[in-house]
Formats: C-alpha cells, sequence, structure tokens
C-alpha cells in the first residue's frame, strides 16, 4: 500500500512540474549559459635569424682588391666627374700605360681600370697573384660580396666560358647583389694557357670585373 501511494506521489510531483518546465522551454527571454572562450592562438614561430656574414681575409692579395674596389671603384662610381687621383693617390696607385697600378709584393700586382665618361658604372682590375692562389682569392671576393648592404650572391662557379683565343682558357665565378633601386655584379675571370701554365710571367691572371648601377625595366624582369 505504501508502494503504490509512494507511485502517486511521484506522479503528483511530475505533473505539477511540466507547466513549469514547459513555460521555461518556450520563454525566448530565458537566460542563456555564456559560451565557452575559443582557446588563445598558439604564438607563431619566430624567423630564424639571417646567418652572419663570413669574416673577409686580412691577409694576401685579394686584401688589396677589397681596398681598390671599397676606397676608389665604388666613391668613383657614386660621384660621377670625380677626380680619380682625389682616391688613387691615397691608395698608392700609379698612372701607367696600362692603367693605374698598384703592387703588392712579388709578383702581385693590381692594374686598374677606373670608371670614366664612357665607363661610368664598372670598373676593373687586371690582377696578378701568386700560381695556385685562385682559390683563395674566390673565397675572399665571396665574403667581400656577403658583406655588401645588400649581399651578393653566387651566380656562377668556376665556368669555363668561350675564350677569343683558342690558346688561352677563361674560366668566370661571379656574384650579383640587389637592392630595391640598385644592382651590384662582380666577377672573376681567370685566364690560363690550354696546358694549364699561367699566361703571366710567373704569376697566375684573372680579371676582377665590377659594376654598381640603378636597375632598369629590364632588370626587374632578369629577377
Amino acid at each position: 500500500m505504501a508502494r503504490i501511494a509512494f507511485a502517486c506521489l511521484t506522479a503528483i510531483t511530475v505533473a505539477a512540474a511540466a507547466p513549469a518546465l514547459a513555460q521555461t522551454a518556450a520563454d525566448p527571454a530565458a537566460p542563456v549559459a555564456p559560451a565557452a572562450a575559443p582557446a588563445a592562438a598558439a604564438p607563431a614561430p619566430e624567423a630564424p635569424a639571417a646567418p652572419a656574414p663570413p669574416p673577409l681575409p686580412t691577409e694576401g692579395v685579394v686584401t688589396q682588391v677589397f681596398k681598390v674596389l671599397d676606397n676608389a671603384c665604388l666613391p668613383l662610381i657614386r660621384t660621377p666627374g670625380s677626380d680619380p687621383k682625389s682616391v688613387t693617390k691615397p691608395l698608392g696607385l700609379k698612372d701607367t700605360r696600362d692603367g693605374w697600378q698598384l703592387k703588392a709584393g712579388g709578383v702581385n700586382k693590381l692594374n686598374v681600370r677606373l670608371p670614366n665618361s664612357a665607363n661610368p658604372s664598372s670598373c676593373e682590375i687586371i690582377l696578378n697573384y701568386d700560381p695556385g692562389q685562385g682559390p683563395a682569392i674566390i673565397s675572399g671576393l665571396a665574403a667581400w660580396g656577403a658583406n655588401q648592404p645588400a649581399p651578393l650572391s653566387q651566380v656562377r662557379a668556376a665556368e669555363n666560358v668561350p675564350s677569343p683565343d683558342p690558346a688561352i682558357v677563361l674560366t668566370n665565378t661571379n656574384w650579383v647583389g640587389w637592392s630595391a633601386s640598385t644592382r651590384m655584379g662582380l666577377s672573376f675571370l681567370e685566364q690560363k694557357k690550354t696546358d694549364g701554365t699561367p699566361v703571366a710571367k710567373n704569376a697566375d691572371q684573372a680579371v676582377v670585373q665590377f659594376s654598381f648601377r640603378a636597375i632598369t625595366a629590364q632588370d626587374s624582369v632578369a629577377q
């Protein structure tokens, strides 16, 4: 009998609560539990730092090439019409029939063709150096290029190029660097006889060619 009474009491309680539940479900103004806040996004990983450029060599004939590039070629290109003697005298360059010459000890010497009205954005160095020093000079030039404000990247490595003289083999290594408004180029054109011996007396020889100028529409396409 008690079990029947409990069942009846339960039914009455559920029936009494049903209208309230229905009213709550149907009431659009009823408070809604706030949604969970979205999880915070993970921070973006930091970009790796650019590697430091290699240090410049501090000895060898290539250091004389640095001096000419930094203190003669670049200043004259940046200020057309400047007196060449304003840069040649401090560097010890002597005016000869082969151009401005700088002796660097032993067989090492530089004959420099400075920028002029006909070639205002280029400079050329005919370089004589101790046999076998070509790789060290190339490494030094690469380091110099990497230390420029717009670093130079190698685009050709010891590549044979056509020679106007069948008795001479030409091997070219070059680098190019771009900024938003300028293009800088550097090349090392080594010259040897077909049997691998030097073209100069007791010395290997190469031409270091340097250029620096404003970019053009054609340059933009080439990039």
